[in-house]
């Protein structure tokens, strides 16, 4: 028999994640502050609660997909976890801070309840068709108890650690995603008005993204930085990349701070090394 499911927040994942459980047979009773998500889960199978606790009080798995901690505060924390008969495992896939992942992991706990932290990774398509990645966090073998509701909505479970790992991991992993196109748009900034085709650009860039990040990770992970492209040859290159962008009265915020972080590693002996070696650097 399948699992009795409870799913709080039903925006551009949590709707796609309620209806991908529906299709694998899953009862699922949804909640949401808009009317209108819920009604639109209801059209596809999914049963209708009136409110957190009563999504909490039925069901075998609770999951939340929610914005962020005030959120996770108000509705995991303050009502369902309290509505909870003991046993309930509580699955909170929201992007939330290590300490209220933490928080909410204790308090679970002290309810009679499991609780796994499992933010996820991937598109509204990917959540829709089960294709995610999920970042667990907590008791592994809550992890093993709840595969079948797991490997339902992520094509790829990575167990990261205790309460508060998968928080961390997740929150670093945007971190990065909102630099790396940051950077791409800074980037684009300097390029566009030399004047240089911007798919042209594009390609080059984002070919450089992926290839980079690839031919780094072992060096980086072993912190092996014997020198394929020096630190100095590229404070060389950021510091020309910043006189260009100054001479054609162009702001790159991005560029000016990371231009000065590789600077200061310069200063710290670092000049011979790979430029990989800024990893192992203290700001």
């Amino acid at each position: 028999m399948k699992k009795e499911i409870g799913f709080a927040g039903l925006g551009t994942m949590g709707s796609g994640m309620s209806a991908n459980l529906l299709r694998h047979g899953f009862p699922v009773r949804v909640w949401d502050r808009k009317g209108e998500a819920i009604e639109a889960l209801v059209a596809q199978g999914a049963s209708a609660a009136s409110s957190p606790e009563a999504i909490a009080r039925d069901a075998d798995v609770v999951i939340s997909i929610l914005w962020g901690d005030d959120a996770s505060r108000e509705i995991v924390l303050e009502r369902m976890i309290p509505a909870a008969r003991a046993g309930t495992t509580f699955l909170e896939m929201s992007t939330v801070s290590a300490a209220m992942q933490r928080t909410l992991g204790q308090a679970a706990e002290g309810r009679g309840c499991t609780f796994l932290g499992a933010p996820v990774t991937g598109s509204k398509d990917a959540a829709a068709a089960g294709e995610l990645t999920a970042l667990v966090g907590g008791p592994r073998d809550v992890l093993d108890e709840q595969r079948d509701v797991l490997d339902t909505l992520a094509k790829t479970v990575i167990y990261v650690g205790g309460y508060g790992a998968s928080a961390a991991l997740k929150l670093g992993n945007n971190q990065l995603l909102g630099l790396l196109i940051a950077g791409i748009g800074e980037s684009l900034r300097a390029t566009d008005a030399a004047g240089v085709d911007r798919n042209v650009a594009l390609n080059l860039f984002t070919a450089t993204a992926g290839r980079v990040a690839e031919m780094k990770r072992k060096p980086i992970a072993e912190r092996d930085f014997s020198p394929h492209f020096t630190l100095a040859a590229l404070v060389k290159d950021l510091r020309a990349a910043r006189d260009a962008a100054a001479a054609s009265g162009l702001e790159l915020p991005l560029l000016t701070q990371t231009c000065a972080l590789y600077e200061r590693a310069l200063d710290d002996g670092k000049g011979p090394l790979d430029f990989a070696a800024i990893t192992d650097s203290n700001p």
